[in-house]
């Protein structure tokens, strides 16, 4: 029966729940810019290439 016992022990639990998603999803690392175009993307056009040539060029202009 649904009293507010096992109302507490749900919120409870759902909040646990919810903390240790949080918690995995914010361990993955961060995706890197070129990743937008190779996993985005299921066929690369001569335009994306071009554009993911651009982005390549311009973080190792800033990485220096």
């Amino acid at each position: 029966l649904w009293d507010e016992s096992f109302e507490k022990i749900v919120q409870e639990k759902a909040a646990e729940d919810v903390e240790k998603a949080v918690a995995k999803a914010e361990s993955v690392p961060l995706p890197s810019p070129e990743d937008i175009f190779l996993y985005t993307y299921k066929e690369m056009t001569p335009q994306l290439n071009q554009q993911l040539d651009n982005l390549e060029g311009f973080l190792k202009e800033g990485r220096k």
